[in-house]
């Protein structure tokens, strides 16, 4: 079971401007993904982005749905390839070949845009599956991009979640451009 207790004192305090890698494995991670984004989107109700790149986006939204998770201040990036292989648009909704990495940094930057005034959120799921279809380099430069254009963009969060079964050398990488790590375990581990 989720140390919920645990990651709502993490999510407290978190000043502005920060990256926060979530980091975990099993349901315990599941659960706490899920807890994060209820807390930005139906306790801050914080308008934001979601981008998933494991999981196709009709999916998440019958998590969402049966979790009781607002999705209405959410655009979403499909970079799973699993519905489109081509990219399309379909309302708040932008399906990515997950190869195309730059892609995706010019999509996040164009939503962030349109986003209402106020605080936003980022939220990049899962992170490191980037690893799988792009380099080393591509990956890099795309969180290098992240880090800089956070304050201009004016997003308050940004979250990176990671499975923990990642090789060491990759989560190094994830890492080196957070602010903050919340390791999620079970009580009693």
């Amino acid at each position: 079971m989720l140390d919920a207790g645990k990651l709502e004192a993490d999510l407290s305090d978190l000043p502005s401007r920060y990256i926060i890698l979530i980091t975990g494995s099993g349901k315990e991670y599941q659960e706490a993904k899920l807890r994060v984004l209820d807390n930005l989107c139906n306790e801050k109700r914080i308008n934001g982005i979601y981008v998933s790149q494991k999981t196709p986006v009709k999916k998440i939204l019958s998590v969402f749905k049966k979790k009781g998770i607002k999705s209405d201040r959410i655009f979403f990036i499909d970079a799973t390839g699993e519905d489109y292989k081509e990219t399309k648009r379909i309302g708040r909704y932008l399906y990515l070949s997950p190869q195309q990495v730059s892609d995706m940094a010019i999509a996040i930057e164009g939503w962030v845009r349109v986003l209402p005034v106020g605080d936003k959120f980022l939220f990049l799921d899962d992170y490191s599956a980037l690893f799988i279809y792009n380099s080393l380099g591509s990956v890099k430069a795309f969180g290098d991009f992240l880090r800089n254009r956070m304050r201009l963009w004016g997003l308050r969060y940004v979250f990176i979640s990671v499975e923990r079964r990642y090789d060491l050398k990759v989560l190094d990488r994830i890492y080196n451009i957070c602010d903050k790590i919340i390791e999620v375990q079970s009580i009693g581990k």
